[in-house]
């Protein structure tokens, strides 16, 4: 497995969740007159993790997913998307063979994930523009509490340690057929309708579709 230590010591974030502040400060009263002194989180730069029963030792894998927007001229324009990846994502593209568009995976915890993903590590973006999925931070926190459940899978990737597409790697990066389109609107037709077999039928539709059979036999006599 092709493992490299990627983290450097960085400035801690501010975390506020139902798990509690983190690096908050007091702000002193201005006069014996004002209101009590009260605790604030200290400010983010860009965007502070709401943490949903995740704490910020948490184990999280990040992956680079290449996915596509359809742009004006109803052609498609190439995204580089950061993810959180829950256990079943890992198992299942690591090592495995499994086509994917995932380029990159980077083993991390919550403390460690930058507000802003250009500031990850290098060795993990490699120069590539970047941006946070949708719903990042409740997405991060959901695949957070998978491990949790299974902490045998952070056996896979250690944190630290990244698996890549490269030779060697662990990912078969792939998109040919299985094209990620982030702003795709899909509208179900009559064609996306599931037929039922009449023997499971519990409402009765296929005895309805007989009677209405033999009305017609009827019309047609």
């Amino acid at each position: 497995m092709l493992g490299h230590n990627v983290f450097r010591a960085r400035r801690p974030m501010a975390f506020v969740g139902s798990c509690g502040a983190f690096g908050t400060r007091p702000v002193s009263s201005r006069a014996p007159t004002a209101r009590p002194a009260r605790v604030v989180a200290a400010p983010a730069h860009r965007m502070a993790w709401t943490l949903d029963d995740a704490e910020p030792e948490d184990y999280v894998p990040l992956g680079i997913a290449v996915c596509y927007q359809r742009n004006q001229n109803n052609k498609l324009d190439e995204v580089m998307v950061v993810e959180p990846l829950a256990t079943g994502t890992l198992e299942n593209v690591t090592g495995t063979g499994q086509p994917t568009s995932y380029k990159r995976i980077m083993a991390t915890t919550i403390a460690n994930i930058p507000d802003n993903p250009s500031e990850l590590p290098e060795a993990f973006t490699r120069g590539d523009k970047l941006s946070y999925g949708e719903d990042f931070a409740e997405r991060m926190c959901a695949a957070a509490r998978t491990f949790k459940r299974m902490p045998t899978s952070k056996s896979i990737l250690k944190v630290g340690q990244m698996s890549t597409c490269d030779e060697g790697g662990k990912l078969t990066f792939c998109t040919d057929g299985i094209q990620r389109i982030l702003n795709e609107q899909w509208e179900p037709n009559f064609d996306d309708n599931v037929k039922q077999d009449g023997s499971i039928d519990v409402y009765g539709r296929g005895e309805g579709a007989d009677e209405s059979a033999d009305v017609q036999k009827l019309y047609n006599a």
